[in-house]
């Protein structure tokens, strides 16, 4: 039951982490060494479909660790959007306490769309018996 349980939870815990360990850092771009056009680079072309694909890995792997306790993928689709939501504001919450970060509605939009989109594909990712839902 243990190894179940990690195998499952775990890899959801430790990237929610890895998202508040970066909400944490004191710039606004991931990566601290980008300075100049670079940093203008990501800030306008990458900032967002960073944020999509965080937020969808974060979905696959929550869908991931429901799909073994659920009856049903519309509860698990429903699940997994609102664990991704709240992630996103306590991580949005986060990056307001920072000195050089801010709340952004722009980023949970992001974020949103990242756990939507994951959550459609994980339809294919992860199957289901038809008698499951």
């Amino acid at each position: 039951m243990t190894g179940r349980w990690l195998s499952g939870w775990l890899p959801v815990v430790l990237w929610t982490l890895l998202i508040f360990l970066l909400s944490t850092r004191p710039y606004t771009a991931y990566f601290s060494n980008l300075e100049g056009s670079s940093h203008r680079i990501f800030q306008r072309y990458l900032q967002y479909p960073v944020h999509v694909a965080e937020y969808g890995a974060l979905a696959l792997l929550w869908v991931r660790a429901l799909i073994r306790h659920s009856a049903t993928r519309q509860w698990v689709a429903w699940a997994t959007l609102g664990a991704v939501v709240l992630t996103a504001l306590a991580d949005e919450s986060i990056q307001h306490l920072v000195p050089t970060r801010s709340f952004a509605f722009r980023d949970l939009l992001m974020d949103g769309t990242g756990g939507i989109l994951a959550v459609t594909v994980s339809r294919w990712v992860f199957p289901i018996s038809s008698s499951r839902g």
